[in-house]
């Protein structure tokens, strides 16, 4: 079966994540004089620190020029910033759009990316596509060569707000130093640590650890 898929964009550069990194480097490329198109399968940029409420370790690079502070900010914060910098600088983006696989192109190369979103598929032509996303799951499923992966034991990290299981056998809790102000009140906030033993670095193996690591450290 065949259908027609819209070409929403044609760019020099498609960068594909929407990571602090991803944000950094698309707003280095514009200010250069190339045409920039962002797509991340999350509802906002800021994914590696939002999406993980990692928000109180070290600040890098990018968070200190991004958002022009190295002290903890909330979620929202971050998030506006970040779309601000984008949208003043004339950058095209979309959110929740998915990569489905690359475009190649009648010499063989990659030529840009079919995304699916809620509302169909959607292509993105462009010169150079560039995967910032943190397990590089675009650049995966074109076949650029990786490092093989090496099964055996991982330390897994996750953050609670609220409470959290206390230290065990398998788990390691800390309580961060800053609590989450959230209106008209404050919440504890918990570093969580687990070793996990990886089969591979398959989607199925993320899950099951994912899913492993939260039954473990639920707390009612």
């Amino acid at each position: 079966m065949k259908i027609n898929v819209p070409v929403i964009s044609t760019v020099d550069i498609l960068i594909i994540g929407g990571t602090l990194k991803a944000v950094s480097l698309a707003l280095e490329l514009r200010k250069s004089g190339l045409s920039v198109f962002a797509a991340t399968p999350y509802s906002y940029f800021g994914e590696d620190v939002c999406a993980k409420l990692d928000l109180q370790s070290p600040k890098s690079c990018d968070y200190k020029t991004l958002l022009g502070t190295d002290q903890v900010l909330r979620p929202v914060e971050i998030k506006g910033k970040l779309d601000r910098a984008m949208i003043d600088a004339d950058i095209d983006f979309l959110f929740q759009l998915r990569p489905v696989r690359p475009l190649i192109s009648s010499g063989g190369g990659i030529c840009g990316a079919l995304f699916a979103d809620r509302s169909g598929f959607h292509a993105v032509a462009a010169k150079v596509v560039i995967d910032a996303t943190e397990r590089l799951t675009f650049a995966r499923s074109a076949g650029v060569p990786m490092k093989p992966f090496e099964p055996g034991i991982r330390k897994m990290g996750l953050y609670a707000i609220g409470g959290a299981a206390m230290d065990s056998a398998i788990i390691k809790s800390a309580q961060l130093p800053d609590k989450i102000n959230g209106g008209e009140r404050e919440f504890d906030v918990f570093r969580l640590e687990m070793d996990w033993n990886f089969n591979s670095s398959s989607m199925f193996d993320f899950a099951e650890a994912n899913a492993a690591f939260r039954k473990a450290v639920w707390s009612p």
